[in-house]
């Protein structure tokens, strides 16, 4: 009886313990937009990526993020959490995600999400984490005439994007069409 009564003493000691020595939060993160491309590219916060425990909130319009212009920076920390996230998207203008970023006091990492249409403009996506800044860069291709899955005319054409060529379309022997390089 005796030892479950020092048990019972030492249950609050316990439960607060972590409080009583506080918690140390985890650094800011600014991230800055270092593409230059908002002609082309929509580079956000939250849509079409996503934040946790992040303040200020990266998400205040759910259908589209934050939208973070060329050269814009934005401050997120955590007030509550011992660690949080904060991520986002780059998308064409038309909507199509080409690629989602997340970032964390851990570092950071860029994920393909397509590289059809516009997105196929983008090279080197690169997602930096130093100190406590993020910083998203990306090469354009502003040289390309012809996206991806488009008519082209064989040396002539400029295909949009590292990896694609104009080459005979599939099952012809006049059509050309930029497409992924023959490996």
């Amino acid at each position: 009886n005796t030892l479950r009564m020092a048990r019972l003493k030492l249950l609050p000691l316990l439960i607060f313990t972590p409080f009583a020595f506080g918690s140390t939060l985890p650094p800011p993160i600014t991230v800055i937009d270092s593409i230059d491309g908002d002609d082309l590219f929509n580079v956000t916060t939250g849509t079409p990526g996503s934040c946790s425990c992040e303040t200020p909130q990266c998400n205040l319009n759910p259908s589209t993020g934050m939208r973070l212009l060329f050269g814009d920076s934005r401050t997120y920390n955590s007030e509550s959490c011992d660690s949080y996230f904060v991520g986002g998207g780059i998308e064409s203008q038309d909507g199509n995600p080409c690629y989602t970023w997340q970032a964390s006091q851990d570092g950071c990492n860029v994920i393909s999400g397509g590289v059809t249409g516009d997105c196929s403009r983008l090279n080197d996506v690169i997602c930096t984490a130093v100190g406590t800044n993020v910083n998203l860069t990306a090469s354009i291709d502003r040289e390309c005439d012809t996206l991806p899955y488009q008519g082209c005319t064989l040396d002539e054409s400029t295909c949009c994007g590292d990896n694609n060529e104009c080459s005979l379309a599939e099952g012809s022997t006049t059509y050309y069409l930029c497409q992924p390089k023959a490996n």
